[in-house]
C-alpha cells in the first residue's frame, strides 16, 4: 500500500518540478528566440524613422512655397514674406518633430535661425552645406558632435526652386 503512494508522490514531485521549470525557464527560452525578432524591429523603426526625416527635408527643398517666401524676401526686401517663411519653418520643424531650423547661405554661413539671430554653424555642418548647394541635394549629417559637446542629426535640404545659389535650410 505504501508503494502506490510513494510512487504517486514522485509522480506528483516531478510533475511539480517539470512545471516550475517551465514556468521559470520557458520565458528566458522565448525571450532569447525573439530577440533577433526583437532586434529586427527596432532596426527597422529606426530605418523608417531616418526615411520620414529625409522625406522631412525633401519636402521643403521641393517646396514652392518656401522658395517663394525667401525670395521675395531676400531678393525683393520684402520682411513680411521674411516673417512668414521664418513662422512656417518653424510650424513644420515642430510639427515634424526636429529641435531647431535654421537657414544658411550657399557658403554655409548662417544668416537666420530660429528663436536667435546668430548661432555657431559646425565646420562640418558648414562643409556638408556646401556640398548640398553644389549638388543639389538632401543631405543627412551626423550624429556629431558640437563645439560644446552637444550631440546633433542634421539633415540639409536646399530649396531648389530659389534660384542659382539656393540657400539650405538645416533641420535638427
Amino acid at each position: 500500500r505504501t508503494l502506490p503512494s510513494v510512487l504517486r508522490a514522485l509522480g506528483l514531485f516531478d510533475l511539480t518540478l517539470g512545471g516550475m521549470y517551465y514556468v521559470f525557464q520557458a520565458p528566458t527560452t522565448k525571450d532569447v528566440t525573439r530577440s533577433p525578432t526583437l532586434a529586427d524591429l527596432k532596426s527597422r523603426h529606426i530605418a523608417d524613422w531616418l526615411r520620414e526625416r529625409r522625406n522631412d527635408a525633401h519636402f521643403v527643398q521641393t517646396s514652392q512655397f518656401f522658395a517663394e517666401q525667401y525670395r521675395h524676401w531676400r531678393d525683393e526686401g520684402d520682411p513680411a514674406a521674411g516673417e512668414l517663411l521664418q513662422r512656417r519653418l518653424e510650424q513644420f520643424a515642430r510639427f515634424r518633430g526636429f529641435s531647431t531650423v535654421l537657414l544658411l547661405n550657399a557658403q554655409g554661413e548662417g544668416f537666420w535661425t530660429e528663436g536667435a539671430s546668430h548661432t555657431e554653424i559646425a565646420p562640418l555642418l558648414q562643409e556638408t552645406a556646401r556640398k548640398a548647394a553644389l549638388e543639389p541635394q538632401v543631405l543627412w549629417l551626423g550624429p556629431y558632435r558640437d563645439s560644446r559637446d552637444r550631440l546633433h542629426l542634421d539633415f540639409i535640404a536646399p530649396l531648389a526652386a530659389a534660384g542659382a545659389k539656393p540657400p539650405l535650410v538645416v533641420l535638427h
